[in-house]
């Protein structure tokens, strides 16, 4: 809770002990002025702050009161100046205090109320002592006699964790790492057992530290250690947290130093040997495997490396707690899908391995992770044998109806049964989809529609089946009719889903079907027609969600109903460095083409090809074009110009210069890829994102 604010004051605070001078603030190694807040308003006064924001409830609980901070964090105005920020920081800082105050004297509060007001106290007088040294002072009293009243342990790891805590963020240089150095020796000198864990755990993470500009510290820190565990009076908590705590550095000395590997190596055994606790014993084994397989170096990737990993597993599958059973089938698990993802004549292992744990485990969580293996093996296998889909969609479909899966376990086979139908469905690049795979997808999506945590995925999905009904239809010569229904579907299942009407004019696929049943059974303005359904669809809809979608569906028939009108724009050429306009007039009795894209349209960059393809072939003619990009990054846009060799001039919608010189509305509903064809008349001869609908028409014009 308190995270976030301390990070806010603290912040400010920290501004406000910087120079005015940015050069100063540099030379001192101290922060930059923000770029947001200008020199001009470095000196502007502050705005009167509402002091109503600040008013303290009276009569209110604890839990009251550090709402009331909460809340307040959220509701203070962003500052405009230094002023401002420095007023505002004060004055957050005092409440604060305030807050913790009241809290700390009622007599009848929680141990989390009064710990979270000791650290609210803790975070606005370290604020409060950036500018105030007087605070210091208060702050270090606070701290200190929260050590020596500490009721019980717990309570004394808390009170030294707050007094790391300020010695931080007092921090001034490097000097730092002694002091925290001094306050964990202080630790280490108690008795309790939690308190010399805290004081090793603040040594390593001092050393660690250092170790990032001074390499030889680890094997200060090293040595520091094996003195530490030379000790005999250690009791088995600090012990154990002392030897977790070697094998740390060991594995951190060992990432660019290979005669520690071997060190480390041994050293993991001669703890392992031993009669851990069940936490420690867990801790070290997780140890081992990022000592083994988060390696940075390539034996990281080795067939030694992977076969020390599943030693490893063999070795956590005999243990007796089910935890470190369970680590050990995930890393055994991890080995064999790898390998057989390197090598698919390896996926038997990965079967076997899945089949042992089934015939013997107890637990429906081991038999889960082993279907879910077995699962991942028909997915390798289907990389190089399409067929092995289908051995994945039976295996799904018999564990349904055998094992009867709920919750998570469920919604993983559901979605993975849906993706490996859609991939069944759209296997072929450029071949429609068969009405038995389509069935198939629609099927499975009724089945699955109540499992909530597949929504999106289910959602995603119904477009896509609706936009494959379409293509099918349109290649099988589908009527009108049957476009129809398809329609009234898309209408009844949008009440639930209204995006899906905006894919349906957003899909290239659809609207090249839907055009395409329109020639067949010719009817030249089917796609303008369907326009005007769904437009008169929305507007009748007391669904407010649908109804969002109408003004999306308009600009598409602003876009629609350019045909055959005069149309001319003017802009800003993207890389000119005089901000050259570009006119649409220089154009006047030629033919041209209008191409609307963005580099967030992965597609275009196929696209592209064949408009320069069409563009060499027709430019002798007179044919020009005119790229219009509307990406919001023009940077990126320079970049693409030039990655794609763009022949033609491109005109950005992020450079008009004033209002005569702004993009039309009506490109604001052309999707990346959409083509606009003018005559050499100025008038609009095809709107389209179909290639071969705009070469057709430009062949006639061309004539």
């Amino acid at each position: 809770m308190y995270r976030i604010f301390s990070l806010i004051v603290i912040s400010m605070s920290i501004f406000f002990a910087t120079d005015l001078s940015r050069t100063n603030a540099q030379d001192n190694d101290q922060p930059a002025i923000p770029d947001s807040l200008s020199l001009d308003s470095l000196l502007m006064p502050a705005e009167p702050l509402d002091e109503s924001l600040f008013v303290i409830p009276e009569k209110a609980t604890a839990q009251e009161l550090l709402n009331f901070v909460e809340e307040l964090s959220a509701k203070i105005p962003q500052p405009k100046t230094q002023a401002e920020m420095l007023q505002l920081t004060e004055k957050m800082t005092q409440t604060c205090l305030d807050v913790a105050e009241k809290i700390l004297a009622m007599s009848e509060i929680t141990d989390e109320e009064r710990d979270q007001a000791i650290q609210l106290k803790v975070v606005a007088l370290t604020a409060k002592s950036r500018t105030d040294e007087s605070a210091i002072e208060e702050l270090t009293k606070f701290v200190d006699n929260l050590i020596q009243t500490a009721k019980d342990e717990a309570a004394k790891v808390n009170a030294y964790q707050l007094k790391l805590q300020v010695l931080v963020a007092q921090a001034k240089d490097e000097t730092v790492l002694d002091q925290v150095n001094q306050l964990a020796d202080e630790i280490l000198a108690l008795e309790e057992d939690e308190l010399k864990v805290l004081g090793l755990e603040i040594r390593a993470k001092s050393f660690l530290s250092r170790s990032q500009k001074e390499p030889e510290a680890l094997n200060e820190f090293l040595a520091f250690m094996n003195d530490f565990l030379a000790k005999p009076e250690l009791s088995t908590r600090v012990l154990e947290r002392a030897q977790e705590i070697k094998l740390y550095a060991l594995l951190a000395a060992s990432q660019n130093n290979p005669e520690k590997v071997a060190e480390l190596d041994n050293y993991f055994d001669e703890v392992l040997a031993k009669d851990l606790s069940p936490e420690s014993k867990t801790s070290v084994y997780q140890l081992r495997l990022q000592s083994l397989m988060n390696n940075n170096s390539e034996a990281a990737n080795s067939a030694e490396n992977n076969a020390k990993v599943l030693a490893l597993a063999e070795r956590l599958l005999k243990e007796e707690t089910p935890e470190l059973q369970a680590m050990g089938r995930a890393v055994k698990n991890s080995i064999l899908v790898k390998e057989a993802q390197e090598d698919a004549s390896k996926v038997d292992a990965l079967f076997k391995f899945a089949d042992e744990i089934l015939a013997t485990a107890t637990d429906s969580t081991a038999k889960e992770q082993a279907h879910m293996t077995k699962i991942q093996g028909f997915a390798i296998q289907s990389k190089d044998n399409p067929e092995a889909n289908k051995e994945l969609l039976a295996y799904i479909e018999k564990l349904i109806v055998d094992e009867k899966p709920t919750g998570n376990f469920l919604n993983h086979l559901a979605q993975i049964k849906i993706q490996v139908l859609l991939h069944q469905m759209l296997d072929e690049e450029g071949k429609v989809p068969s009405k038995e795979d389509i069935s198939a997808v629609e099927n499975a999506l009724t089945e699955y529609a109540d499992l909530e945590d597949l929504k999106q995925l289910i959602s995603a999905a119904q477009g896509i089946v609706f936009v494959s009904k379409i293509s099918n239809l349109a290649e099988n010569n589908g009527s009108i009719d049957d476009l129809n229904a398809i329609f009234s579907e898309i209408e009844k299942t949008s009440e639930n889903d209204p995006a899906l009407i905006v894919l349906l004019f957003e899909s290239q696929e659809s609207v090249n079907g839907i055009q395409k049943i329109g020639k067949q059974n010719n009817d030249a303005n089917l796609y303008e027609k369907t326009l005007l359904r769904f437009i008169e669809f929305c507007k009748n809809s007391s669904n407010e969600q649908i109804k969002s979608a109408l003004s999306y569906l308009e600009d598409l028939q602003k876009l629609n109903n350019l045909v055959g009108k005069s149309f001319a724009f003017e802009g800003i050429v993207a890389g000119s460095e005089d901000n050259k306009v570009f006119n649409s007039s220089e154009f006047q009795g030629k033919v041209y083409m209008i191409d609307v894209w963005s580099t967030n349209n992965a597609t275009y960059f196929d696209l592209i090809e064949d408009i320069k393809d069409m563009y060499n072939e027709y430019k002798e003619k007179g044919f020009e074009i005119v790229g219009v990009n509307t990406d919001s990054n023009t940077q990126i846009l320079t970049r693409a110009i030039e990655v794609l060799t763009i022949p033609w001039t491109v005109v950005s919608a992020q450079l008009t210069e004033d209002a005569q010189k702004t993009i039309p509305d009506e490109f604001a509903a052309a999707k990346s890829g959409t083509m606009i064809l003018v005559d050499k008349d100025g008038k609009v001869a095809a709107v389209s994102s179909n290639i071969e609908e705009i070469r057709s028409k430009l062949n006639e014009l061309l004539k």
